[in-house]
C-alpha cells in the first residue's frame, strides 16, 4: 500500500497544488485479511455476515504535495461473506466524516447481499434515487465488493 501511496503522490505532485483522495481495498482470501488505504475518503463501511455494519474512517489526509509522511493503513481479518462499500464524497453529500445517512437510506446493513448482487446500472439507479435527480454530480460513487463465503467441502467418501 505505501508504493501505491507513493506512486500516486509522484503523479499528482506534478499538478501544482493539487491532491486526491483514495480508498485502495485489497482482499486476500488466501491470508485471511483485508488491506484497507484511505486517504481523504468518507469513512468505508462493510457489512458483516452476522448483521452488523462496520465503519472504517480516513487514517491520512489527501494524497498530494503537502502529505510528505507515509499514509497509514489497516489490516484487518477477512471475515467472508462480508460485503465491503466505498463512497466518494459526492455520494455522502460532501461530507468526508458522516456516511449513515447515505449506509441508512441504502438499507445497509440489510440489504448488503442485493447491492452486492446489482450490476453497475442497478448500483446507478439506487445511488440516484438516494441523492435526486439527474444529471448525478461527477463524484458521486459507489463501490461495493462482496466476498464469498466459504465453500464447503466434500470428502468423496460414501458409506455403503
Amino acid at each position: 500500500m505505501h508504493v501505491l501511496a507513493n506512486s500516486l503522490r509522484s503523479i499528482v505532485c506534478q499538478a501544482v497544488a493539487a491532491s486526491v483522495g483514495v480508498v485502495a481495498l485489497r482482499v486476500h482470501p488466501m491470508h485471511g485479511r483485508v488491506e484497507l488505504l484511505n486517504a481523504g475518503m468518507p469513512p468505508v463501511a462493510c457489512a458483516l455476515p452476522d448483521g452488523r455494519l462496520l465503519q472504517m474512517p480516513a487514517l491520512s489526509q489527501d494524497i498530494g504535495p503537502r502529505s510528505q509522511r507515509a499514509h497509514p493503513y489497516e489490516l484487518i481479518p477477512l471475515a467472508p461473506g462480508s460485503v465491503w462499500f466505498v463512497a466518494s464524497d459526492g455520494a455522502t453529500g460532501g461530507s468526508l466524516d458522516e456516511t449513515n445517512p447515505l449506509w441508512g437510506a441504502l438499507g445497509l446493513p440489510g440489504s448488503a447481499l442485493e447491492l452486492a448482487s446489482e450490476n453497475h446500472e442497478g448500483l446507478q439507479r439506487r445511488l440516484r434515487e438516494q441523492l435526486g435527480e439527474l444529471p448525478l454530480p461527477e463524484d458521486a460513487s459507489l463501490v461495493v465488493v462482496p466476498t464469498a463465503l466459504p465453500r464447503r467441502t466434500e470428502s468423496g467418501i460414501r458409506e455403503s
